[in-house]
């Protein structure tokens, strides 16, 4: 066949085979198969540059997580510490009342003094 095409090609140089019509339609085809891969690519680096922001914010959010467990351990220590001075306030109160109560038992009810 490529024989006779020559042929004819020689005899006739007006064969043109790049305006057959399947030819023309097959290179429309072509066009907006190169758009549709273009507009993919394009798709592909915003999903790209999308992933790795979210890359990052999940690092972030590892590291926050991090600093709220820490953040609880040292609540957790505060708590304890403000228990045990609460326990000691508590037994001081206690003291300075049986104090009192003795104070009182021992030299009887104060009298107010006037004041002025």
């Amino acid at each position: 066949m490529a024989i006779s095409l020559g042929v004819f090609y020689s005899y006739n140089a007006t064969l043109d085979i790049s305006q057959h019509r399947d030819i023309v339609g097959l290179k429309g085809q072509v066009r907006e198969l190169e758009r549709e891969r273009e507009a993919l690519r394009s798709d592909l680096e915003d999903l790209a540059r999308r992933m790795e922001r979210l890359e990052g914010r999940i690092e972030e959010l590892a590291a926050l997580r991090d600093d709220v467990d820490s953040l609880r351990g040292e609540v957790k220590e505060v708590r304890a510490e403000v228990e045990a001075v609460a326990a000691k306030a508590a037994r001081f109160d206690r003291f300075l009342t049986a104090l009192r109560d003795l104070l009182i038992e021992t030299q009887g009810t104060p009298v107010p003094t006037p004041t002025g």
